[in-house]
């Protein structure tokens, strides 16, 4: 006897993004062993301190460092990186559409193969070529990619601190940033007024030392916000640049003890994230 089951079209949707997740997954770990195969690993010290591990391949060649402790990115204690010469390898046969399966699975991967657990990852995407000409007039040509940093350890504020939060800053100080706040990856990302307001591959420079920016809009006006580390910067369309704690005043979000921070971990889902 069979039943029959009807799914509402949320539902149906639903289903068919987790098959495909799992395609992806499984696209993703055959070509990494396809690729690079038994990993094996070397230590590296400085002034006798072990700062970071060197992978090699099956073939001996050097595919990626995991740096540890203060030498990786923020937050990192693991920081697996790419070479550059491994991710294009890499680029050459899947796109890196969904970043955050993509870390994930390749943290999996060294895991299995070096029992190393690694919880950042980064590694650059959509190379192109390039030819610049000299002041002689010689021509040199270079390579141009964007760069992709993910902490897969880091944990959003518990849902029920969230959801009081968002609630407080809604219906008492009328702040909502619900699907407002986009990231930015890449310089293609980043709106055309604000392109004259950055000297040539600073948006790229930001990223690259930072993470991300987020792009979100007050009062009228759109901001580019990018944690600092020591400080929160703001940048708005019109080139004026706030580094200290005016933003969070506007918003009143200060006496709460909130930095913007908090809004874009409030607000922002890298799950919707295709």
């Amino acid at each position: 006897m069979f039943m029959k089951v009807v799914l509402s079209e949320s539902q149906y949707i639903t289903i068919m993004e987790d098959i495909k997740k799992e395609q992806y997954k499984k696209l993703v770990l055959g070509l990494l062993k396809t690729l690079f195969g038994k990993l094996s690993i070397e230590d590296i010290r400085e002034e006798g301190k072990l700062y970071k591990h060197i992978i090699f391949d099956q073939n001996g060649e050097d595919i990626a460092d995991i740096y540890l402790g203060g030498f990786g990115n923020k937050g990192c204690k693991k920081d697996l990186t790419l070479s550059m010469d491994a991710t294009e390898r890499l680029e050459g046969y899947v796109p890196y559409f969904r970043h955050k399966i993509f870390s994930k699975v390749l943290i999996d991967y060294v895991y299995d193969e070096l029992g190393i657990k690694c919880d950042c990852v980064q590694y650059d995407y959509d190379f192109e070529r390039e030819v610049e000409v000299d002041d002689d007039g010689e021509e040199y040509e270079y390579k141009k990619s964007n760069t992709r940093k993910y902490n897969v350890k880091k944990k959003k504020k518990i849902k029920e601190s969230t959801d009081k939060n968002k609630k407080f800053l809604s219906n008492v100080m009328g702040i909502d940033f619900t699907g407002k706040i986009e990231q930015i990856t890449s310089t293609y990302d980043v709106p055309m007024e604000f392109d004259r307001h950055f000297a040539k591959g600073m948006i790229n420079r930001y990223l690259n030392n930072y993470g991300p920016m987020y792009l979100f809009e007050l009062d009228g006006y759109e901001y580019l916000y990018l944690d600092m580390g020591d400080h929160e910067k703001f940048i708005d369309e019109k080139g004026n640049i706030f580094i200290e704690n005016e933003i969070p005043e506007r918003l009143g979000i200060d006496v709460m003890g909130l930095k913007f921070s908090d809004i874009i971990d409030f607000y922002f889902s890298e799950e919707d994230e295709v």
